[in-house]
């Protein structure tokens, strides 16, 4: 807050003899002592409860804005916690930003290395041959283990291996009814795994029709 503040602009008081006084004896034997100055060559500034009081009001009204301005930087210090406060959590959100970059880098590099190792598999099954082996059975309609599901059967397949993975399919006559039974007898064959020239098959009800079928393993 600006103070508007007139200075008085105080003059000298200048006379002919200062400090010049008559000196009158009274009859109680006191003396009196009047100014003598002579001729006043400048009249100075006089004072006053006026003047005076206009020189207090100015040291208070300064007073006031020091205490204002006081209030001022209590505020200005506020905010300056309030910008500390704010910068405090920029550097925490930007070393919670570096961790995730740093994790997103460790991630990256587990995710390049696997990328590499599926690469390099890739490319050796590329250069691997795989063999194709072909057989047929017939799934018949008795001997089955079981009196009650699952049942079971062993069948022989010669030259079929443990190892092998098996692709089978139901093979079907073309003729409508007799496809038809075989498709509801081969529903409830439920797995088939290989063994040494062998097929083990596991089934939720036996066969009522025999199953023609053709085993594709591939090696």
């Amino acid at each position: 807050m600006l103070v508007d503040y007139s200075k008085i602009g105080w003059k000298n008081r200048i006379i002919q003899r200062p400090r010049t006084y008559q000196e009158t004896t009274n009859s109680d034997g006191s003396v009196t002592h009047t100014p003598a100055p002579g001729t006043v060559l400048q009249e100075g500034t006089p004072r006053s409860a006026e003047t005076m009081d206009h020189m207090d009001q100015g040291i208070k009204d300064c007073a006031d804005a020091i205490n204002g301005l006081e209030g001022d930087l209590d505020g200005v210090r506020t905010s300056l916690g309030q910008y500390d406060t704010r910068i405090r959590n920029n550097e925490r959100a930007i070393t919670d930003i570096q961790s995730v970059d740093e994790r997103q880098s460790g991630l990256l590099a587990e995710l390049t290395a696997a990328h590499n190792a599926l690469a390099e598999d890739v490319e050796a099954m590329d250069g691997a041959k795989v063999e194709q082996a072909i057989y047929t059975a017939t799934i018949p309609t008795l001997g089955w283990s079981g009196n009650a599901a699952p049942y079971t059967l062993t069948l022989t397949v010669s030259g079929i291996l443990a190892t092998d993975i098996p692709l089978i399919d139901l093979v079907q006559s073309g003729e409508w009814a007799t496809d038809e039974q075989r498709r509801e007898s081969w529903a409830g064959i439920t797995r088939i795994v290989t063994a040494a020239n062998q097929l083990r098959l596991t089934a939720a009800y036996k066969p009522t029709v025999a199953l023609p079928i053709q085993v594709r393993c591939l090696r």
